[in-house]
């Protein structure tokens, strides 16, 4: 029986829902990147890779992402056979999915909408009335993206539900979707914890130029939130850099992105990820590091922010 490992993203969520109604795999597994890159992830032979970092074990792997194609350059330039393919033209993972099997397979036409959704937040270039009146799969993918981007300890109930999230959006449009009682829960309680999160945001953040930072270590807590509407509190922002405790507290989690409602600047996220270890598209990116070592990256990476190619 295959796997389909996937992130929590949208881009993670019809990916999978692509191949488990084709039947390429019949399970979903949910896995973070920074697992499949440190080598902590159980990947095998009998697993589909989908908007992950690339794996050597895998059956098969399916990736959009800059960093990847960056990363295994030089594999691909000295011949090696890899199991899989990563197309950073291409806007989403999703894309890349319902392009292929839609060669051999007829796919239900309803999927094409999610599908388009995905490559509209893998690609994170939006204007800012989608963030106030979003599409009913827009929303679920913001959302998806909020319990991706919390801080350890907090409520992850998306999280324990992504694979009935997955057999739930083969078979029911979007705007039912949103009424499963997790997902609408969770909806609710972003929507009444928005001031909060706009303090603590305000609380934790400089301006450099249209460099934002965002230091979130020092709270006990943060309210959920919708990290692009970090931008709407700071709309002459360019780029936000964030820190975040990690699940290890030994470490620390960066997020790097380019704001929504710009034109991307140079450098693309995922030509800085590679070197520290991370993962990015060209507007996103994520690093997990050492907490020793952050301060040192974190300067590189402002350093590469403020000094674009």
């Amino acid at each position: 029986m295959m796997r389909c490992r996937a992130r929590l993203s949208l881009d993670g969520l019809v990916s999978a829902m692509l191949l488990l109604e084709c039947r390429v795999a019949q399970e979903v597994v949910l896995t973070d990147p920074k697992e499949v890159l440190d080598g902590l992830a159980r990947v095998d032979s009998c697993d589909v890779l989908v908007s992950l970092p690339y794996h050597e074990a895998a059956g098969q792997w399916h990736d959009h992402h800059l960093s990847e194609a960056l990363r295994l350059e030089e594999a691909w330039s000295l011949g090696f056979r890899l199991h899989g393919e990563c197309l950073p033209d291409v806007p989403s993972t999703a894309r890349i999915l319902w392009t292929q099997l839609s060669l051999t397979h007829r796919m239900p036409p309803d999927l094409e909408s999610w599908v388009q959704a995905a490559d509209a937040l893998e690609q994170q270039g939006y204007s800012p009335d989608v963030l106030d009146r979003p599409s009913e799969t827009m929303l679920l993918g913001l959302l998806l993206e909020a319990e991706a981007s919390a801080v350890p300890g907090t409520p992850t109930p998306l999280t324990a539900r992504f694979a009935d999230l997955v057999h739930l959006g083969r078979r029911q449009p979007p705007e039912l979707l949103l009424m499963h009682p997790v997902v609408r829960a969770v909806s609710q309680g972003i929507e009444a914890a928005a001031p909060a999160y706009a303090h603590a945001i305000r609380q934790c953040s400089t301006l450099t130029g249209t460099v934002l930072t965002t230091d979130l270590r020092p709270l006990d807590t943060v309210p959920p939130g919708i990290p692009a509407r970090d931008f709407l509190l700071y709309p002459k922002a360019r780029t936000q850099v964030r820190l975040t405790r990690d699940t290890d507290p030994r470490n620390v989690r960066i997020t790097v992105r380019h704001s929504p409602f710009q034109d991307i600047p140079d450098p693309a996220i995922g030509e800085l990820m590679p070197a520290c270890g991370g993962y990015g598209h060209r507007r996103a990116g994520q690093c997990v590091v050492y907490g020793p070592l952050a301060q040192e990256i974190l300067e590189g990476l402002m350093a590469s922010l403020k000094s674009p190619k």
